[in-house]
């Protein structure tokens, strides 16, 4: 989780001075979703090989960096295309769907996990992970394979959602940032 939550944090503070520089910002979560696709890739390559687990961490990376470019500006989005008397509904509109989609999905994503899983290896070992390194070979391999299979898959369902995020990115239409903080607006409507 530390790559990816030093790409988040390295890349929501950029995208952030950047579009506050240039007052541009649909190009973030386009290059965001680029990277997002291509970080879940890098994710369907799980395996329990160095090669693999170097693949498994440039791609953690690649998704915070999507994840850094594209919630915080997805925020100033909808923020940014709204009256400035519905700015509280619509913040809390998108705070509701993006709870709901993260609970949709991890429930989707676990289905996908335990239907890959379950059956294939003893409940115990998906309860207590760290009695797998007690295992004689070639059940210890059997097991990390059978677990690597079930996030692998998860992954590779992954893969078309980010398609499809990165397609939606593309139909976004830009409209100039406000100048005025909404304190600002209401003032000059009242003079």
């Amino acid at each position: 989780m530390v790559p990816m939550m030093a790409g988040i944090t390295v890349t929501s503070i950029w995208v952030g001075r950047r579009i506050a520089h240039t007052g541009r910002y649909k190009i973030w979560p386009v290059l965001g979703m680029i990277c997002g696709v291509f970080g879940m890739v890098l994710m369907t390559f799980i395996n329990d090989t160095p090669l693999a687990i170097s693949a498994a961490v440039i791609g953690m990376v690649f998704v915070g960096f999507a994840t850094g470019a594209t919630m915080p500006t997805g925020t100033l989005i909808v923020q940014n295309s709204v009256d400035i008397r519905d700015l509280g509904i619509a913040s809390s509109v998108t705070v509701l769907c993006r709870s709901l989609g993260q609970t949709i999905a991890l429930a989707a994503f676990g289905a996908i996990f335990n239907a890959n899983v379950l059956g294939k290896i003893d409940d115990e070992y998906l309860r207590t992970p760290r009695t797998i390194k007690q295992l004689p070979e070639p059940a210890r391999s059997d097991a990390i394979d059978v677990i690597t299979d079930g996030v692998s898959a998860v992954f590779m369902w992954a893969v078309p959602l980010a398609v499809i995020a990165l397609i939606c990115t593309l139909f976004i239409v830009e409209i100039p940032l406000r100048k005025n903080t909404a304190l600002q607006e209401q003032h000059e409507a009242v003079l």
